[in-house]
């Protein structure tokens, strides 16, 4: 049997989100993220702004399926 890891990115339209917003938070944290501004859905993504422990503006986005992290910004 095959394992599915993942699914297709044609099938990810409007799915619920396997990660929740807290779940997510979580994970921003693990990147960075001290203190988050803004949780929200954006382009299929959780993105998590706010800032670092030292005050620089960061922003991770988040795969609501996997909860793998698609991007990491630093300001």
């Amino acid at each position: 049997l095959a394992h599915r890891h993942g699914g297709d990115d044609h099938s990810q339209h409007q799915q619920q989100a396997a990660i929740s917003q807290e779940r997510a938070v979580e994970f921003a944290r693990e990147q960075g993220v001290a203190t988050v501004r803004e949780v929200k859905m954006d382009d299929g993504n959780w993105k998590v702004e706010g800032t670092t422990s030292e005050g620089r503006r960061i922003e991770v986005e988040i795969n609501p399926q996997t909860g793998a992290v698609v991007k990491r910004e630093l300001y």
